[in-house]
């Protein structure tokens, strides 16, 4: 490293041509400060307590993402705001509750005839053809519901639920029907007049959606909350203790999704009628979704010893 004495003479000479650049435009120094400056009282109409976050529009966010074609953001983007206060505070009322023993039968003639849609929804474990259904929920278009407890039937409940589904002349709609049906099959049971699979339909009323669970295309296309819009005053759905509690809550939550789901299939229909893909769904998908059922309960039959033989090769 030079001494000291011999860097001083060109640091000297450094800050004198400096100094001399900053005297010679001083006035551009002067400008170019003024222009770069932020300027602090422009007029925003606009204060701090108007930017706290507001509710979101779910629908509008929907229909942005749509025409951007995004699809994984569209996930990550309502996961992240699962959080937030609802759009909406309305729910879904429903009547009814747990089908006694023996009662099954008039509740359906009484309830669930031919003419009046039902929505239906099932709680179980869903694991493909293996999967194992514990319970119905069936709400009529006027909202009377019956939660079926499909581990504790009657023998005579058995028939009539079983005659029930089967019967081609009571329209039914679901959602996301897939799992329930292979669970349906392996008691014994055939599904027939299935007229909505809300999951189907609203894929082909926004085929660029990736996301169609219950909740979401509740809100989107009802403007509803997943949820029961009033305590039941007749104690059918009334919480009670440990077990018997455990299943009302089941049965409470069973009844709301299944009307969810018959107001949201009459929702669907409407829109697909709309795009003239009413039959789309009808003539194609839903008789398209029992065959593919069908094979995967079939399966594949597999070659052991060729697919061993392959697999060394």
């Amino acid at each position: 490293r030079p001494p000291r004495s011999t860097l001083f003479p060109y640091t000297t000479l450094f800050r004198s041509k400096v100094g001399d650049a900053l005297r010679a435009n001083l006035s551009s120094v002067l400008l170019n400060r003024e222009l770069t400056e932020l300027v602090r009282d422009v007029p925003l109409g606009t204060t701090p307590d108007d930017l706290v976050v507001q509710q979101w529009d779910r629908d509008a966010v929907h229909r942005v993402f749509d025409d951007l074609e995004f699809r994984v953001l569209r996930d990550r983007l309502f996961a992240t705001l699962s959080t937030a206060e609802p759009e909406v505070d309305q729910g879904f009322e429903v009547t009814g509750g747990i089908v006694q023993p023996g009662a099954l039968s008039s509740w359906l003639a009484d309830h669930a005839t031919v003419g009046h849609r039902v929505g239906l929804s099932f709680s179980g474990v869903w694991a493909g053809v293996a999967s194992d259904l514990t319970g119905i929920g069936l709400v009529n278009d006027s909202g009377q519901g019956a939660f079926v407890d499909v581990t504790s039937l009657s023998p005579e409940d058995d028939v009539a639920l079983a005659k029930w589904l089967a019967d081609p002349s009571v329209p039914k709609a679901a959602h996301n029907i897939k799992a329930p049906l292979h669970a349906l099959h392996a008691r014994g049971w055939q599904l027939a007049g299935l007229t909505s699979d809300t999951e189907l339909a609203a894929y082909l009323v926004r085929p660029g959606q990736r996301s169609f669970e219950l909740a979401d295309l509740v809100v989107r296309y009802l403007q509803r909350e997943l949820r029961e819009e009033s305590d039941s005053d007749d104690g059918q759905l009334s919480l009670l203790e440990d077990e018997e509690q455990t299943k009302a809550n089941t049965a409470a939550a069973e009844l709301v999704r299944a009307k969810a789901v018959g107001e949201l299939a009459e929702a669907l229909d409407a829109e697909l009628e709309r795009i003239d893909s009413g039959r789309l769904l009808t003539d194609v998908e839903l008789p398209l979704l029992q065959v593919l059922g069908e094979l995967e309960e079939a399966g594949v039959a597999v070659d052991g010893d060729l697919l061993s033989e392959l697999g060394e090769r």
